[in-house]
């Protein structure tokens, strides 16, 4: 059995809040060699036992409080 690559990732942002859990689903794909991830319900099925590595890379940008001023592009 070929080795399973799945590159997943989200078009848009996705707005959390501080000291919230947020799932953020993954709606796009680059590689999905094997179909094994379904971007439209953001669900991976394993097509055989086994143990499975999971990484992730996360972009974040912050929002200014309101009322904040902000110059040059730093807050």
């Amino acid at each position: 059995m070929r080795s399973i690559r799945i590159k997943a990732y989200t078009n848009y942002d996705k707005y959390v809040s501080v000291g919230a859990w947020t799932k953020i689903g993954l709606n796009n794909t680059d590689t999905n060699d094997q179909g094994t991830f379904d971007a439209a319900n953001n669900h991976f099925v394993a097509p055989v036992d086994g143990t499975y590595l999971f990484g992730a890379t996360l972009l974040y940008k912050t929002t200014p409080a309101p009322g904040r001023a902000c110059a040059g592009g730093s807050c």
